[in-house]
């Protein structure tokens, strides 16, 4: 599968086995503006506002990863909250 290109809205799903899989969504390269502006209601002062590049695209998973996801690949669970394999992997 083909990670190298990609245009906004684009995912790719990966089955880890064991009927887990992992979503993953495309993040372009680009500018933009992060941060409040000043006269933004709640803003701390520390909220300045910067411009981010991004060089390069990359992939992001849809959502944190879970336990079960996790499990899968690495074969242990290091959480310390376990229960459903849904929930997300924490302690790494």
């Amino acid at each position: 599968m083909d990670l190298e290109t990609g245009v906004i809205g684009d995912a790719r799903e990966f089955d880890l086995g064991g009927g887990e899989k992992l979503v993953m969504k495309y993040v372009p390269g680009g500018t933009f503006t992060m941060g409040s502006p000043p006269d933004e209601a709640g803003r701390e002062e520390y909220e300045d506002q910067v411009s981010v590049t991004l060089s390069s695209h990359y992939w992001l998973g849809e959502t944190e990863v879970t336990q079960g996801q996790w499990e899968t690949v690495m074969g242990s669970n290091p959480s310390q909250f376990t229960g459903d394999k849904n929930l997300p992997v924490e302690q790494v």
